[in-house]
């Protein structure tokens, strides 16, 4: 998605729901004074996090060919925002959102101007080590309208160093999500980073990027 990042999952919404009018697609609507197109994504975007490859239900009240689908309102997308695949499936098939258990996620991090020390403790794959062999990562998060402390240890299924890119150290997530709460990939990097980092370099936190690669459903690997 690149810059369209920063857009709300509302109007992530919003643009797919126009490009999808400006296509001509035979879309389903709510009933009631003020129906709504019967279009859900599995799990929202949070501002700031990019989605590489993100689900969508489209419900339609006439058949049209997937191909077709994605010919038509892909002319109507921006650049960043493509439909990448289409499928039918049953009206009778579970909902994405429940379905959802798993996100992966990639966090980027540049280091220009970093020493030769601080840049071989940070890519080391034994720091990924010592962060997921604590018992517990306490992580403040707002919930409603007052900062509270979680632990995010019980959510992280994988933590792993990737191949530097550039002058870019990159960390491969992967989160738990559903009824037992969810933190932000950004809030437990920043946590485990400030204390590898000591308080070395201010204002890094402000240069993490993150990108969901993919939503793991259940019954998937």
């Amino acid at each position: 998605m690149g810059d369209l990042r920063f857009l709300s999952h509302l109007e992530v919404m919003k643009a797919l729901s126009r490009a999808l009018r400006r296509a001509q697609v035979p879309m389903a609507y709510s009933q009631g004074y003020n129906p709504q197109p019967k279009l859900s994504f599995a799990l929202a975007l949070p501002v700031g996090v990019e989605g590489w490859q993100e689900l969508a239900d489209i419900e339609l009240s006439a058949a049209m060919a997937p191909e077709e689908l994605m010919t038509r309102v892909n002319r109507h997308l921006a650049p960043e925002l493509r439909l990448l695949r289409a499928w039918e499936v049953p009206l009778t098939a579970a909902s994405l959102t429940p379905s959802v258990r798993e996100a992966a996620y990639q966090v980027s991090l540049p280091f220009n101007g970093w020493g030769p020390e601080t840049r071989a403790r940070i890519g080391s794959p034994m720091l990924c080590d010592e962060w997921l062999s604590r018992s517990s990562i306490p992580v403040s998060v707002q919930r409603k309208e007052k900062i509270v402390e979680v632990d995010a240890r019980p959510l992280i299924k994988e933590l792993g160093i990737l191949p530097q890119e550039g002058d870019t150290f990159r960390w491969g997530l992967r989160l738990k999500t559903g009824q037992g709460g969810s933190v932000r990939p950004q809030a437990i990097m920043a946590c485990l980073l400030k204390d590898a980092l000591n308080g070395q370099l201010d204002g890094w936190e402000t240069k993490l990027r993150v990108a969901r690669t993919a939503l793991v459903l259940d019954g998937e690997l």
